[in-house]
């Protein structure tokens, strides 16, 4: 596994971030509250957020 420390988040990576919520929310009764609007006007110069990789697949995703 691998871990990015991401300093914004592209387009890619907020699709990837739609689909393991989708993912997470269909096997289990979770209701995830996630600021998009926030998370689409990250700053490119900080690091705010982390992804964890399997292959190429995210797997997991901190805020």
């Amino acid at each position: 596994m691998d871990l990015l420390r991401a300093q914004g988040l592209s387009e890619q990576q907020r699709r990837g971030i739609r689909e393991l919520e989708t993912a997470c929310t269909k096997h289990s009764p979770l209701n995830m509250k996630l600021n998009w609007e926030m998370l689409e006007k990250r700053p490119p110069v900080e690091v705010n957020d982390f992804l964890c990789y399997d292959d190429l697949k995210l797997v997991g995703f901190l805020y």
